[in-house]
């Protein structure tokens, strides 16, 4: 399974497993399935050192557990277009999540038992840091608890027009912070920051101007965040500060 996984495992486990990032080397590489429509989009490490893999599989959702060696523990499908997503929960458990609407939300455990499966409701993916998840499409944004009912839901979208959302980031007191551009405004103001409370409400908005394409955000402390993107064909890593 997963044709393009082996690039994935092999750079993520010496990043998992080094922060020297000048001294690489690759302890294994393998490939999986058999197919050329069969991809492998996230991973995460288990407490034992190995991975837990999502992706595409025969255009099915797919689900795998390999250890650190990379040797396979089980596998599993489900119907959906593919897995795009999955994060640790609180309770130890692992949640998936596709991109499109109609893909699959699943809550799977370390041993590959599926706790409960959802449709329609899937999105950008977040683990909350104190329990749960939050979902998100464009502005829409979802809070569940780790057994997947739904907390709060608000939508910003009307309130911001053409709206492109880049990445959003929990914080540390698990409010939430979402980075995006907009196409409606002058291209000296067309990045925004937007802070929204634990409970999912406005904080506060920020425009700023910046030839930078951002792609990611990372919370480094109370006051800043680190961001990553690129200008031009280069590669753009930088820090800004979101009290506003």
């Amino acid at each position: 399974m997963i044709l393009h996984i082996r690039i994935a495992i092999a750079c993520l486990l010496v990043l998992l497993t080094s922060l020297r990032l000048n001294a690489q080397t690759i302890t294994w590489q393998r490939t999986y399935g058999d197919s050329n429509i069969d991809y492998g989009y996230s991973i995460v490490q288990t407490p034992d050192e190995g991975f837990i893999v999502v992706g595409e599989r025969n255009l099915r959702t797919f689900v795998m557990r390999i250890t650190k060696y990379g040797d396979t523990l089980w596998t599993r499908t489900i119907l959906g277009n593919g897995s795009t997503g999955v994060v640790v929960l609180s309770d130890h458990n692992y949640l998936i999540t596709g991109w499109l609407p109609q893909d699959p939300i699943a809550k799977i455990d370390l041993n590959g038992n599926f706790h409960w499966i959802h449709f329609g409701e899937s999105g950008y993916l977040k683990a909350s840091r104190d329990s749960g998840y939050f979902i998100t499409r464009d502005l829409k944004i979802k809070k569940y608890n780790n057994d997947g009912l739904l907390e709060w839901y608000f939508d910003y979208s009307p309130l911001l027009n053409s709206v492109i959302v880049r990445d959003y980031e929990t914080m540390p007191d698990n409010g939430i912070l979402i980075m995006g551009e907009r196409a409606d405004t002058l291209l000296s103001m067309n990045k925004f920051i937007l802070r929204i409370s634990r409970e999912g409400r406005f904080i506060s908005f920020s425009q700023f101007s910046s030839a930078t394409q951002f792609s990611k955000v990372a919370i480094t402390n109370d006051t800043m965040i680190g961001i990553v993107g690129y200008k031009g064909d280069q590669h753009f890593i930088g820090k800004i500060r979101y009290i506003v």
